[in-house]
């Protein structure tokens, strides 16, 4: 997992996060996958990580998410 962004909210208060996730040979990812991977590398609660996207290019073995962190 490959921070591409990151932006510190502070009017909103909260970390938003734009993320490279690779998964060659995989599917993309769940988001409740992708939820506790990012509460592990982040050290934050699972309930506080809202994802707003995963996108995913056809051909490609990665795809890009956008993650806020409250």
């Amino acid at each position: 997992m490959e921070v591409l962004k990151k932006i510190e909210n502070k009017f909103l208060n909260r970390t938003e996060l734009h993320i490279k996730i690779p998964h060659k040979d995989a599917p993309t990812p769940s988001k409740e996958s992708l939820k506790q991977e990012i509460a592990e590398k982040f050290k934050a609660e699972a309930e506080k990580i809202e994802i707003k996207y995963i996108f995913s290019q056809k051909n490609r073995d990665h795809s890009i998410a956008k993650v806020f962190l409250k």
